[in-house]
């Protein structure tokens, strides 16, 4: 196979790329972990997150959880769950009423359940104040009453997020960024 077939099948630009030799991670960057196995990334996976956010200009830390995989896809069937009613007298073929009053109010009450399962499970200080729910519903009835929502969104959205991040690899979009 030649230079040129060994990189398009290899993904790099020929045998010797921006990434060094062809084969091999580029250089890592300062502060940045090297994962050499599974076990070493579900360590780091396991560790905890903090959700961080100033009160009366005091910084306050909560300990959260990344959520797996189970309660991520509860999280997106509750979002699934409310379907836009079909009205066939919309356009030539009829269209979905996503202005129908009670669809806005069902997609409303289950966003507020999957941010509810996402702080219970993934914020153990709530969930110790009340163990042991199980149901979207109940979760919801708990956790809806404790703190105010904006609070409450900076729990879900930590816990969401997870404290992952994308490395950029190429920002053509702002002006300085072909300069690093």
């Amino acid at each position: 196979m030649s230079d040129e077939n060994t990189a398009i099948a290899t993904g790099t630009s020929g045998p010797v790329g921006p990434q060094g030799e062809a084969g091999q991670a580029p250089p890592a960057k300062p502060g940045a972990v090297t994962v050499t196995s599974l076990d070493q990334l579900e360590k780091l996976v396991a560790a905890p997150i903090w959700c961080e956010f100033y009160l009366d200009r005091q910084l306050i830390r909560i300990e959260c959880r990344r959520v797996g995989q189970g309660v991520d896809e509860q999280v997106r069937a509750l979002r699934r769950e409310a379907m836009p009613p079909f009205d066939s007298k919309r356009g030539p073929n009829g269209d979905y009423d996503f202005q129908n009053v009670g669809f806005l109010a069902r997609r409303d009450a289950n966003e507020k359940k999957a941010r509810a399962l996402l702080i219970y499970t993934g914020c153990p200080a709530v969930a110790a104040k009340c163990p042991g729910l199980t149901t979207p519903d109940k979760i919801h009835e708990f956790v809806r009453g404790l703190l105010s929502e904006n609070i409450l969104d900076l729990i879900a959205s930590t816990v969401s997020i997870g404290g992952v991040d994308l490395v950029n690899r190429a920002n053509f979009t702002l002006p300085g960024a072909l300069e690093n």
